[in-house]
């Protein structure tokens, strides 16, 4: 044949090599997170590619039959098999690993299997061939070994789907319908009408497909601007909790429980009912720092505030004041109570030892109480509090005091 007429019959696999290349140049050029689904569809390009240069020396074997040995002819429509098989399993994986992350090297092997199966369909039947006025093209039993592989990894596809169905999204969809609809396409069109040898222009499609409903630019850059939306977000709501939580107890700081206990004072002060404040610390707290280090002053400071919140009842106020110091706003409670309260607040802290890796250790704390009638405001109502909690160390430490 005359090299016009050769060049005739490869340039569609000609137009889906450069259409392709038009894929894979972004793709490969833009920097990006690499996933494993990422990486499935660089094996499946570059497969596009082997597939399409066998194509083409399959396509101008054929079109020179009789120049060219059979056994040649044979060798030559066998790695077209093998190209086009290993690209469609390759595309059902990257399919696989958008719906789940299971990299098993076995069930990749497993996987694999109707690969090996159509190369050998295509290298035990014999190789045959039909000439037409358009050019040559593979016929006989052979060609059936496309369709085997064609055909399991449709099914497959279409398993995959149904079986992970929760993890499909709009564009998931979409491309999992585009592609199983090109699996049926490329089959009848290779059945009914060999002659035209489309089965490029469908692996092309598909690469498209691929390529615009999940790997563009456009959608990378939209992931990664929502990732950066929901980080910002969280960051913002980091920001917002350290700025109202103590770090190392979890609970209020000093900032939060003013904001809250105000807003209770006054409340109280309206309905004409009860509140009290309690303000303690860690009797010895410098000397456990100084004797043990920070770390079990650290430790001490969390156990305290484990044992008072089991003691507490959930809607009081319960905040560290600053170092050892501790603040608890108790509301609707009478003055006989609030005593056995605080007292049940020492007891928790000092009724059994704290133990540690680095020591054992018996801590008691000292108590102030003040009732909110005491002053117009939070701050006198604090005044009161800590005149209480002064009491209580200069009578002895470990003892609850009322204003």
């Amino acid at each position: 044949m005359e090299a016009y007429d050769i060049f005739m019959l490869i340039r569609l696999q000609i137009a889906c090599f450069v259409f392709s290349l038009i894929i894979a140049i972004p793709f490969f050029a833009i920097k990006r997170a690499v996933s494993y689904a990422n990486k499935m569809f660089s094996y499946v390009l570059a497969f596009q590619f082997i597939f399409l240069i066998a194509d083409i020396i399959n396509i101008i074997t054929l079109s020179n039959a009789s120049a060219v040995h059979p056994v040649v002819s044979k060798l030559v429509y066998i790695v077209y098999v093998a190209a086009i098989s290993v690209l469609i399993c390759m595309t059902f994986l990257y399919m696989r690993s958008l719906l789940k992350d299971d990299q098993r090297k076995w069930l990749m092997m497993v996987l694999s299997i109707p690969v090996l199966a159509g190369v050998v369909i295509a290298a035990v039947i014999p190789w045959e061939y039909t000439e037409t006025a358009w050019g040559n093209h593979n016929s006989g039993n052979a060609v059936y070994s496309v369709f085997f592989i064609v055909s399991v990894y449709t099914l497959l596809t279409l398993i995959s789907a149904i079986r992970n169905r929760a993890g499909l999204d709009a564009d998931k969809i979409r491309l999992f319908s585009i592609t199983l609809f090109l699996y049926i396409f490329m089959t009848l069109l290779r059945f009914f009408a060999p002659a035209l040898q489309m089965t490029s222009l469908g692996t092309t499609v598909l690469i498209i497909a691929i390529y615009l409903t999940m790997e563009n630019p456009d959608r990378i850059l939209r992931g990664m601007y929502l990732k950066e939306k929901v980080n910002a977000e969280e960051a913002a709501k980091k920001i917002e909790e350290f700025a109202y939580i103590d770090i190392l107890t979890g609970i209020m700081n000093r900032r939060q429980f003013m904001e809250l206990a105000t807003a209770q004072v006054e409340r109280t002060k309206r309905q004409n009912g009860t509140a009290y404040l309690i303000i303690f610390d860690i009797d010895y707290f410098k000397k456990v720092n100084d004797t043990y280090g920070h770390l079990v002053g650290d430790k001490v400071l969390k156990s305290v505030t484990e044992r008072i919140n089991e003691v507490i009842r959930p809607y009081d106020l319960f905040g560290r004041f600053g170092g050892e110091e501790f603040t608890v706003f108790v509301s609707d409670i009478s003055k006989t109570d609030i005593e056995n309260y605080a007292e049940r607040l020492r007891l928790s802290i000092n009724s059994a030892p704290m133990v540690f890796p680095e020591a054992t250790l018996t801590v008691s704390a000292s108590f102030g109480i003040a009732s909110v009638t005491r002053a117009n405001n939070l701050d006198g109502v604090i005044h009161f509090a800590d005149e209480a909690l002064y009491k209580a160390k200069s009578e002895g430490r470990n003892r609850v005091v009322m204003a």
